[in-house]
């Protein structure tokens, strides 16, 4: 995905913590990237131009042995400031790793757990040939997409390891966390469950998750896969729903009549396939992610009426208008669907050319019921070893039966610093 020399140097950095920073064995670098986007919504005709701080993690890192590490990750997204409630902040990572052998580590505390080959290092803006990543990768798009229901995005403790076995190595990590973030107890008094502190997890199933991968001659392959629940409690269709978007509903009166898709804790899993192949200076990358519910009966009854529970106008004719329901049998799956591809090829040293596809699919959300696709292509110049500058383009294409066609194209440049 990046130019090789450059990747191997960033790499062997950030893994031995080495940066100018340094006392008593405390390290302290990390990455920002800053960018200008110019956006056209197509269908309309207009144009939004902007500048960014998109990104920036801080790190510190102690190595007190040559067995134990301990590590903390700081980021902040879309240009964070406190008085005018813009962007956001949160501690990312803050573990301590023992290495007993090549073979077998274990990390504990809050990590990024090893899900298919991007979730790890899609924090390393450097190393990224993007200014925007495929789509269930882009943190500054978090309060539009969940991104936690496509990737684990936290675990509490893993096992990892690797395995030469002649010109093949193996490798391995298990690991176990808490469920998403809606199951956590908050800062409001809404919440409830007084007895749990903030940030406890309020019930007693956990996340559980692993990858089995593989790495030969420039080519790296692995399956990874969650088990855990999808925090449903909430109605997926409130009572009047429909009456906020259209106005003759509304002066019909109420529809739908009553609350509808309560569904409680639904179990999920998330399967995840991952490839990239470096030669001749080309990579191809690529990775799938399908997310599966497992309903019981009386779920999938509840879930049945909303996908019947689409309202319609009907005109009378002489008379007076009336509400009818159209089956949407799209709505009755909770199923969800990323993937994306990439091709690089390392034109110089310091110069990268590339384009790539993602893709995004959830069927319970009507706005993204028939999918949401990114197309893009960039080149990515490196004037020197700590500093890539990015200029890509890119198009959104949202094609749905309920909402109006959207159609994007982006202009965006980047400068990426490791500091």
């Amino acid at each position: 995905m990046v130019n090789r020399a450059t990747a191997t140097v960033l790499m062997v950095i950030s893994l031995t913590g080495w940066a100018p920073a340094q006392s008593d064995g405390l390290s302290i670098f990390g990455y920002f990237q800053s960018s200008f986007q110019s956006q056209t919504d197509n269908d309309r005709g207009i144009t939004a131009n902007s500048f960014n701080l998109n990104q920036l993690n801080l790190f510190l890192q102690n190595d007190f042995s040559g067995s134990v590490t301990a590590f903390v990750n700081f980021e902040m997204t879309n240009g964070f400031t406190t008085d005018k409630n813009i962007g956001d902040f949160r501690i990312e990572e803050a573990w301590i790793k023992y290495t007993y052998a090549d073979w077998l580590a274990v990390k504990a505390g809050a990590l990024i757990p090893t899900f298919n080959n991007l979730n790890e290092i899609k924090n390393r803006t450097p190393l990224l040939p993007y200014v925007f990543r495929p789509i269930a990768y882009e943190s500054t798009i978090g309060d539009i997409i969940s991104l936690e229901d496509y990737v684990p995005q936290k675990a509490l403790v893993q096992v990892e390891g690797r395995y030469p076995a002649g010109d093949v190595t193996l490798e391995y990590a298990v690991f176990a966390g808490n469920n998403e973030s809606a199951y956590q107890k908050q800062n409001r008094a809404s919440t409830g469950a007084t007895e749990f502190v903030t940030g406890s997890d309020t019930v007693s199933f956990k996340m559980i998750g692993g990858r089995v991968g593989v790495r030969y001659d420039g080519i790296k392959a692995g399956v990874s896969v969650t088990s855990d629940k999808d925090f449903r409690h909430r109605s997926i269709v409130p009572k009047g729903f429909y009456n906020a978007f259209d106005t003759t509903l509304n002066a019909l009166g109420a529809f739908p009549s009553t609350d509808l898709g309560s569904l409680g804790d639904v179990d999920r899993v998330r399967l995840g396939v991952d490839l990239s192949v470096s030669k001749f200076g080309f990579t191809v990358e690529g990775e799938v992610i399908m997310v599966t519910p497992s309903l019981t009966g009386a779920q999938q009854a509840e879930l049945d009426k909303v996908g019947s529970a689409i309202p319609v106008v009907v005109p009378t004719p002489g008379g007076p208008m009336t509400v009818a329901t159209i089956s949407q049998p799209y709505n009755n799956a909770m199923d969800k669907l990323f993937y994306y591809g990439y091709l690089g090829y390392d034109v110089t040293d310091q110069w990268t050319v590339y384009g790539g596809y993602s893709y995004l699919e959830e069927k319970l959300e009507k706005f993204f019921a028939d999918g949401m696709s990114m197309t893009t292509g960039g080149v990515v110049y490196r004037p020197m070893d700590r500093v890539v500058l990015k200029g890509q383009y890119q198009t959104f294409a949202l094609n749905n039966r309920t909402y109006r066609k959207v159609d994007y194209s982006n202009y965006l440049v980047a400068v990426s610093v490791f500091f």
